[in-house]
């Protein structure tokens, strides 16, 4: 009897430590991934943390969850993203799993023949390997307009 009642309170025991123990995995992971908008838009090196393992992803991920506003966008519309921009605090455009730029300043901007308007300065990150720094007029950053899937995502 008293071998069936240690038994069953092993049993009780590990499964409540298993089951705290993937609520707090849980809640740290998400916790994580809720922050990584927050604090790329206020401190856009946020993104290189060793602790975000796929920091694009994660962005554009959470950013969706957020329902933020978003617009794909290519050569034909891309006046069109900036004339929106103007109704939002923040702008960040992502392309594909490799470019991450933070609109900074649209006054200062540089006309582009590439992509017919004028292109306003950023700051990002652009995945070779590594994340590395950019900053600049975002026509250098996000490239020629090409088949590249690119989303402008706008934050109050």
């Amino acid at each position: 009897m008293k071998k069936l009642i240690l038994s069953v309170a092993t049993l009780i025991l590990v499964a409540s430590c298993s089951s705290s123990s993937t609520n707090e995995t849980s809640t740290v992971e998400k916790t994580n991934t809720n922050e990584v908008v927050k604090n790329y838009i206020e401190k856009p090196s946020s993104i290189t943390s060793p602790d975000i393992k796929q920091p694009i992803e994660d962005f554009k991920k959470e950013a969706d969850k957020m329902e933020a506003t978003k617009i794909e966008f290519n050569k034909e519309n891309f006046k069109d993203v900036i004339k929106k921009a103007s109704d939002f605090k923040t702008v960040v455009i992502v392309v594909e799993d490799h470019t991450i730029v933070k609109v900074t300043d649209f006054t200062n901007c540089s006309e582009s023949g590439s992509w017919g308007a004028c292109m306003p300065f950023g700051q990002g990150y652009i995945k070779k390997g590594k994340m590395n720094y950019e900053e600049g007029y975002i026509n250098f950053i996000i490239g020629k307009p090409d088949t590249q899937k690119r989303t402008a995502y706008f934050f109050n």
